[in-house]
């Protein structure tokens, strides 16, 4: 029987992120924790943690300590389920506007930046499924989400995801952004550049065939991103293709009232008619409204 390698990655707080074994991946990148045969070290992803690699709020489970995944204890665990649940309900806040308030969603938009996630990470797979859950069920118009991202997909099923959009009649575009060469990513503010625990520059490299394989399971396109504006073009002139529904517009008209003038010009009206039946009429000679005759 065959002997295969297990292997993790972990974030910078030792939280393990991923499980794989040797049978799928070369171990580069990756920290080896075990060896073994059998089902458990062969398809490690779901076989190796006892409690799985997250738990139903897709909190991970496990850190590393001493080489070793250990269960993390839920004091540990509860500051990530308090954001995730505020994340939740901001999503669906979101969702709530953009279905009834075009412009609140745009100002959400414009207003989203990476300093909003506290805990950092790529999880293409889960950003695929909430834009999904986030469109209405509105028929007969074109409905896309753009990926704007370097391809380094860090908890899996990214493409699954697309596909099952896809599936669902929303395409899925990708933006690649980086170089395939791999390049370091600058700290906003300064001249230094991100780096690790040992205090290694970070270098992020592109992964084109991600961006590649996703586009095309969600049957839209991949474009990589440069310093013109090429892909957004790209992109607008895809997104056009599509068909559209009507923005609802609202007009509203305030009136200027006039009436005062109009009941003026009808009481004095009235007033003479009743002068001249006074005068004229000799039913209403013995009616007085405005002398002191007796």
């Amino acid at each position: 029987m065959d002997e295969y390698k297990v292997y993790v990655r972990t974030d910078s707080g030792g939280i393990v992120t991923d499980i794989n074994s040797s049978a799928f991946v070369s171990g580069d990148g990756w920290t080896e924790i075990d060896c073994g045969e059998g089902d458990k070290f062969h398809h490690a992803q779901g076989n190796y943690l006892e409690r799985g690699l997250t738990d139903p709020d897709g909190i991970y489970n496990y850190k590393l300590a001493g080489g070793v995944p250990v269960l993390r204890p839920d004091t540990e665990k509860a500051p990530e389920r308090a954001r995730l649940a505020a994340a939740l309900e901001i999503a669906e806040l979101k969702q709530k506007l953009a279905e009834t308030d075009y412009i609140s969603a745009k100002m959400f938009l414009e207003s989203i930046s990476p300093s909003l996630i506290s805990k950092q990470g790529t999880a293409i797979g889960e950003a695929i499924n909430l834009a999904v859950r986030s469109f209405t069920p509105q028929e007969g118009v074109g409905r896309a989400i753009v990926v704007i991202t370097d391809g380094e997909n860090h908890e899996g099923g990214a493409v699954e995801a697309a596909k099952v959009a896809a599936e669902k009649g929303i395409q899925v575009s990708v933006l690649g952004v980086g170089m395939p060469d791999g390049a370091p990513i600058p700290v906003e503010g300064t001249n230094d550049y991100r780096r690790d625990r040992e205090g290694n520059v970070i270098v992020t490299r592109l992964n084109e065939a991600m961006c590649q394989e996703i586009a095309k399971e969600g049957k839209g396109i991949y474009v990589r991103v440069d310093n013109s504006n090429s892909a957004q073009r790209a992109i607008n002139q895809e997104v056009n293709k599509m068909a559209k529904s009507d923005v609802e517009s609202k007009v509203y008209t305030e009136f200027n009232e006039q009436f005062q003038a109009i009941a003026w010009v009808i009481l004095l009206l009235l007033l003479a008619e009743i002068l001249i039946l006074d005068r004229k009429n000799p039913l209403f000679k013995n009616i007085h409204l405005f002398s002191n005759k007796k």
